[in-house]
């Protein structure tokens, strides 16, 4: 018996198991579908016209690039897309410990960047994966900077596509430098727009839209957004796009609460490979109503 059972669950199982699971959860999957599809709609009307902008104004230190590295293996990838950025631009870099600080600041005093922009490494603890670094490096940021943007060495370990996604998410938002340019020509062109977004890779699509009917992420954004004083009226996660795995170009004025708020290293969980439902993963969804709620629109990469 037990092995005529191994022989179905050999022959059967990785076809069966998925069309009974979507079966048994079929109404889930429709409103993923749904939503899915309403977003996509949305991305395509907000994507940005990029030939409607001029070249980047030259003021320099109106941008300012931060990027956790928690993985210093993936430096030589980054300092690829960095090098051919055109635009004047500041480098914030955030690590976790004082090993990696110095072997980041040795990096880049062998490999210069186009511009010499100023570079800041700075430690910190090792919760919020990149979220917590960011807010903390750049907290106050609004004052001296009109951009911000956001970078991190994504590898996401629980899945086999963490590499696509990083790589995507830096050939949208980077590129070989022209595509971080034109984001800030457009910025400058469009006062409007507060927040530059990556289109969703392909293979995330299916991620993106769980996210989005997610109640807990649901809750949770609402309640991050009542730090912010931001309570948009019947508030609903799925109405709002979002920078999926936190990488993006936003206009620091749009989103000014978020970088004023003070988060320390304890407001977030001690780092236990978690995937989903913590403080980190909340922030990554506020950008856009905060956005909104300050009465700036959003495009797409």
């Amino acid at each position: 018996m037990q092995s005529l059972r191994a022989t179905f669950s050999f022959l059967f199982g990785p076809l069966y198991h998925p069309v009974l699971h979507r079966w048994r959860h079929r109404a889930e999957f429709r409103l993923h579908r749904q939503v899915l599809r309403e977003s996509l709609a949305v991305m395509r009307r907000h994507r940005a016209d990029f030939s409607s902008g001029g070249p980047p104004s030259g003021n320099r230190g109106r941008t300012a690039i931060q990027v956790h590295v928690f993985y210093t293996d993936l430096l030589p990838e980054f300092y690829g897309h960095l090098k051919g950025i055109s635009a004047p631009y500041d480098l914030f870099v955030s690590t976790d410990t004082e090993g990696k600080k110095s072997f980041i600041e040795a990096f880049f005093r062998e490999h210069l960047l186009s511009g010499n922009p100023r570079i800041t490494v700075q430690v910190f603890e090792n919760r919020g994966r990149d979220v917590y670094p960011f807010l903390a490096q750049l907290h106050g940021i609004y004052d001296g900077y009109e951009y911000a943007a956001h970078f991190h060495t994504k590898k996401s370990l629980h899945t086999d596509l963490g590499d696509y996604w990083r790589k995507s998410l830096l050939e949208i938002l980077i590129g070989d430098g022209s595509a971080f340019d034109e984001a800030v020509a457009f910025l400058d062109a469009h006062p409007e727009c507060g927040l530059l977004l990556p289109h969703i890779p392909k293979k995330r699509r299916g991620c993106y839209a769980v996210a989005k009917t997610d109640e807990w992420n649901d809750a949770a954004t609402g309640d991050c957004l009542s730090l912010f004083d931001v309570k948009p009226d019947a508030f609903r996660l799925r109405d709002y796009e979002f920078p999926i795995g936190t990488m993006f170009i936003a206009r620091t004025e749009a989103v000014r609460q978020v970088f004023a708020y003070s988060f320390s290293a304890s407001d977030f969980p001690d780092e236990m490979g978690q995937v989903e439902h913590t403080l980190q993963h909340a922030l990554e969804l506020v950008w856009h109503p905060v956005c909104g709620a300050n009465g700036f629109d959003f495009a797409v990469m």
